[in-house]
């Protein structure tokens, strides 16, 4: 099995679409066995702390590892929601979702007036 270290780190974290970046030689009962128990193992970073520090500190380290994770997922996604609206509002580089539905409604709506007005000619030249 292959990855790149991108791949490795996005797995690790849980991004299930990573697997995917996986190249596999070989045995592939081997691999997909492998694979199950890459997917399904989880490691308790807790339990093992516990026999380092104790349990009382492994526990205060563990909550603060979680807190400092979902700090950066906040922050992470404040900053991308902000990025998004800077490019859609001040900068306009990239579309809002609204105009980019009312595009596609409009362009629905002329390539079905343009076949009825295909099928009106083509009845038009029939007559004729």
């Amino acid at each position: 099995m292959r990855l790149t270290p991108a791949a490795l780190a996005r797995i690790v974290a849980g991004d299930q679409s990573a697997y995917a970046e996986v190249i596999v030689e070989g045995d592939p009962d081997f691999a997909q066995a492998i694979e199950h128990v890459v997917r399904h193992a989880r490691w308790d970073l807790e339990e093992d702390l516990s026999r380092l520090l104790g349990d009382g500190l492994a526990h205060r380290v563990a909550a603060a590892g979680r807190n400092l994770l979902a700090f950066q997922r906040r922050a992470a996604a404040s900053f991308a929601r902000n990025l998004s609206d800077y490019w859609q509002e001040e900068r306009a580089l990239i579309a809002r979702r609204s105009d980019v539905q009312r595009f596609v409604h409009d362009v629905d709506t002329l390539r079905d007036d343009v076949e009825r007005l295909d099928q009106r000619i083509s009845r038009l030249g029939a007559r004729g």
